[in-house]
């Protein structure tokens, strides 16, 4: 079974183009999906923190290659990090009395044409979602963002 897994894995690889971030499949149908489940594993391994997978204390995108590029009066605990092989954006919102600790991923075009609403960011799949929609709000290392995180404190 072991030689049958390379044949497989050689395939996938020779056939589709590499991911350039980490973006959640469930239960991938295509060879590019495969390749993108690949691509995810190796990330994890390897502690390479990318799209929807990120860590748990922001200051490891730091030492994994993220520039920190919060402004300086910045009073509200966000931080923001650019990583710069991909331009990649996201924002990190530490817990407060109204949310847990959280992610956003800046979307790069984040207006569709002839599209009312902004999608300023994308969901774990790497889909534009707008502001309305609250699967732009990240849990670090992939996890599901709980649904009530935002309102837990609040009865």
């Amino acid at each position: 079974m072991g030689i049958l897994n390379k044949i497989a894995r050689s395939v996938v690889y020779s056939c589709t183009e590499k991911p350039t971030h980490y973006v959640h499949v469930d239960k991938p149908k295509t060879l590019q999906e495969y390749r993108q489940v690949q691509y995810n594993n190796w990330c994890k391994a390897k502690g390479v923190y990318n799209g929807s997978y990120l860590p748990k204390n922001p200051s490891m995108l730091n030492r994994k290659g993220w520039l920190d590029i919060t402004a300086n009066n910045n009073n509200s605990g966000k931080k923001h990090f650019l990583r710069k092989s991909s331009g990649q954006v996201v924002r990190f919102d530490p817990e407060n009395e109204t949310q847990i600790d959280h992610y956003h991923w800046y979307n790069p075009n984040p207006t569709i044409p002839k599209h009312k609403l902004k999608t300023l960011y994308l969901d774990r799949y790497g889909k534009p979602c707008t502001e309305r929609d609250n699967s732009h709000h990240l849990a670090p290392l992939d996890k599901d963002c709980p649904k009530n995180a935002l309102k837990r404190y609040l009865k």
